[in-house]
């Protein structure tokens, strides 16, 4: 695509401007969606209050006719200004068309935020098919260096598919810096593009002034309906995340309840399987709840499972641990980084119902003091993570101001 130059863009101010580009981002109409990728950018912007930080958080729209009016009304968010411009998606073909309709919404907004004298310095994209394969062509076409976040199925999963691979290895090669939030998923982007030119594990961090622990624990069981060993789980109710093999796990352990929290596709089949097995006294579903209700229950509950056949970086792990809940987890993408320590939890030795039973009794066989459970999650505070981001930051706004200044 042919390249527009950013030097007309206002270069009066010299602190450092980046374009954030998800669709994985909260809004109005879901506040916990990609909350993930939100909370990165908080903590950037708390940390380094000079940043100037813009983010494009595209909406899906099946309206064959997009129109302004189909966007939901930027918003500021924590100092940071978010627009939601809409894109088309097309039943059944999305998967195959939302780079292109996706870049179509972002460049549109992107020449509107020119248009008003805005200029930046860097692209930061997150999810790599399709978010960062349409920042990649805008990167291309306004001359802007790229860095992109990698972060679990579009690594895992989407490479499975035949074009969505194609773009994803012709992406992986026109960006300046590939990041994965775990070390499996850095190795993956390299080994399907061996031509990467620069990668980096930037992990998430935890949020220690959202998750610690309650000291009115007993009190807080009574209220929220924890009784015996309490296990929870925590997320969508989908198969690649194993939640039947946690309910059959526990059937043969008398004295453990289960608490599963989320929704999804799979919530009636758990639903009947929980019955089937005769199960309704001692498992239970929730609606999914907002962080700071998660934090009474991960309080609550004496152990989180994270059975996942597929993972990157799991921030229920660290959100639990922060509480002083220690985790089992399946060693799935990077969830052996996460619990690294066996005051964390235990990685189980495999993904089968049999290997789950035999971690819930390792784990109430040798069961850890929460306080040291706490401890061993204070080490992985958003910190260090930031830090690194910010230095990557760095190395492409020095480039890009340069060269508008020229």
């Amino acid at each position: 695509m042919p390249r527009e130059s950013s030097s007309n863009m206002n270069c009066a101010d010299n602190n450092m401007k980046i374009l954030t580009i998800s669709t994985l981002y909260p809004n109005p109409l879901q506040p916990q969606h990609g909350i993930f990728v939100e909370t990165r950018m908080r903590k950037l912007k708390q940390r380094y209050p000079e940043l100037d930080i813009t983010v494009i958080a595209p909406c899906p729209s099946r309206s064959m006719l997009v129109r302004q009016s189909d966007s939901i009304l930027p918003e500021m968010r924590n100092g940071i200004r978010v627009f939601h411009p809409a894109y088309l998606t097309v039943p059944l073909l999305g998967m195959y068309l939302n780079p292109f309709t996706l870049y179509h919404s972002i460049k549109a907004q992107f020449k509107q935020l020119l248009a008003q004298g805005e200029r930046f310095d860097v692209i930061d994209a997150h999810y790599i098919y399709p978010d960062t394969v349409a920042a990649s062509w805008l990167a291309q076409e306004f001359n802007l260096p790229l860095v992109a976040t990698a972060r679990g199925s579009d690594i895992h999963l989407l490479p499975d598919y035949c074009i969505p691979r194609w773009q994803i290895k012709r992406t992986l090669a026109k960006v300046d810096t590939a990041i994965g939030v775990c070390s499996d998923l850095v190795t993956r982007m390299q080994r399907l593009q061996p031509k990467l030119q620069h990668s980096l594990v930037i992990r998430n961090g935890v949020d220690l002034e959202l998750f610690y622990p309650i000291a009115a624990r007993d009190q807080l069981r009574d209220q929220l309906g924890y009784t015996n060993f309490a296990i929870l789980c925590v997320g969508r109710l989908v198969e690649l995340k194993g939640l039947h093999k946690v309910i059959d796990a526990i059937q043969n352990i008398d004295d453990v309840t289960l608490t599963l929290i989320g929704d999804g596709p799979q919530k009636t089949a758990l639903q009947q399987q929980i019955n089937r097995l005769g199960l309704q006294g001692r498992v239970r579903i929730l609606a999914p709840l907002a962080q700071a209700a998660l934090r009474e229950h991960y309080n609550a509950a004496d152990c989180l499972v994270l059975a996942s056949s597929r993972e990157g970086w799991a921030n229920v792990l660290l959100e639990a641990m922060a509480c002083g809940c220690p985790v089992i987890s399946t060693p799935a993408g990077g969830s052996p980084e996460v619990v690294a320590a066996q005051s964390g939890g235990i990685v189980t030795d495999g993904f089968s119902t049999e290997a789950i039973q035999r971690a819930i009794t390792q784990l109430r066989q040798h069961y850890p003091s929460r306080e040291a459970v706490h401890s061993y999650a204070k080490n992985l505070s958003w910190q260090q993570s930031i830090e690194l981001l910010k230095t990557t930051f760095d190395r492409y706004a020095d480039k890009t101001q340069a060269c508008q200044h020229d």
